[in-house]
């Protein structure tokens, strides 16, 4: 394994889309850029200097992957709490004159410093490539012994780990792979990072609905995760029965809450985009959490 500080954090300064595994990955595809904040809204960040924002645009090929990771992620800071996801916004662009998703970087300190940061994928030293294949080639059980080995906080992270891995499923995140996990340098040593990433890639027709790494020795379809799933996971990660009941009580109560967020507005129709959404995320809560 390596643990030690990259050299390649940050995005390219143009505006690059990813090469996507095809069929796999919907986030892949999308197209982001380094910007810096310019009155009310952003603007593409100098090759030289600070660039504490990094926006992600629409793709050529699916036109809502903006709207949808909003959505996402502010679902799933209802639910988790907002400090356990990135924080982020909708804003202009300006020169490239599009609408964003702006994203923190939570690499960068108060005075742009780069901090260590390395995700799941680096530390299990997974083959990169061009498409980034290794980051699929592992458990999820993967990401839960890197916490226990290398997280400041064992217990707390290890926890927070299993309650963020639910929420992608229930807000229909098949995509979560080794790379949308990372550890994080703090004043404390290195932790769980934020969520980042959060997607509902199960909207979208002909990409893998199976979550993106295996759980419980297998490969499983997102229509087949349900609570004893979820449950046994959690024992079998070292979590305590207690720990794993509590969690799911606590979800329970919190989707109740974020409910608002994505009741679809009045005028959209049965095949509107908020509405498929919502559909999404009440099937997987209640085969999950029986809510």
């Amino acid at each position: 394994m390596s643990l030690r500080p990259p050299d390649d954090l940050a995005p390219a300064a143009e505006i690059t889309e990813a090469t996507a595994s095809p069929g796999r990955t919907v986030s892949g595809i999308q197209k982001k850029l380094l910007v810096v904040k310019d009155g009310n809204g952003f603007r593409p960040a100098a090759s030289q200097g600070l660039a504490p924002y990094i926006a992600k645009f629409n793709s050529e090929r699916i036109n809502t992957l903006v709207p949808n990771e909003a959505l996402s992620l502010r679902w799933t800071a209802a639910v988790l709490g907002a400090n356990e996801v990135t924080k982020f916004e909708l804003a202009h662009v300006s020169v490239v004159e599009e609408t964003a998703l702006i994203v923190s970087r939570f690499d960068r300190g108060a005075r742009g410093e780069k901090l260590r940061l390395e995700d799941c994928a680096q530390i299990l030293c997974k083959p990169r490539g061009q498409d980034y294949a290794g980051k699929y080639d592992a458990a999820y059980e993967d990401i839960a012994s890197i916490i226990k080995r290398y997280s400041a906080r064992p217990p707390i992270d290890l926890l927070r780990f299993y309650r963020r891995l639910l929420v992608f499923a229930l807000v229909g995140n098949c995509d979560a792979h080794l790379k949308n996990f990372s550890l994080l340098e703090t004043p404390a040593g290195l932790r769980l990072s934020p969520a980042y990433d959060v997607l509902n890639t199960a909207i979208y027709d002909g990409f893998d609905q199976t979550l993106a790494l295996t759980i419980g020795g297998r490969k499983v379809n997102l229509d087949a995760a349900d609570g004893a799933l979820f449950r046994l996971f959690g024992l079998e990660i070292g979590l305590p029965k207690r720990a794993v009941d509590q969690t799911f009580s606590d979800l329970k109560r919190q989707v109740r809450k974020a409910a608002p967020i994505i009741t679809p507005p009045a005028a959209e129709g049965p095949d509107g985009f908020v509405t498929r959404f919502a559909e999404i995320v009440a099937n997987t809560c209640l085969r999950i959490l029986g809510e």
